[in-house]
């Protein structure tokens, strides 16, 4: 099923809020890695500006990768928000 134009722009607008809440996270998280992990998540947009939906869908992959020495419970939390905005993203 097709979204319309109003369904689409309202899961977009819970990706972005979800993508900025986890990206405070992600900076305010030091790990092995972080340092790239915040500069793709500080990217997002650029991603999104430049390649559409895809390159926002390649972006949240770069973050994912670089989160995989991220451990504890504000870890998980932050992954598994991401996972629901990459979710998310794959009905558009």
């Amino acid at each position: 099923m097709e979204m319309n134009e109003m369904e689409n722009n309202e899961y977009m607008r819970e990706i972005w809020d979800i993508l900025y809440a986890t990206r405070f996270e992600i900076i305010k998280g030091k790990f092995r890695n972080s340092v790239y992990a915040e500069t793709y998540a500080l990217n997002y947009a650029d991603a999104y500006a430049l390649y559409g939906v895809e390159g926002l869908r390649t972006q949240i992959l770069y973050v994912q990768c670089n989160l995989t020495h991220w451990h504890g419970k504000k870890a998980k939390e932050t992954k598994l928000q991401i996972i629901k905005a990459a979710e998310m993203l794959e009905l558009i």
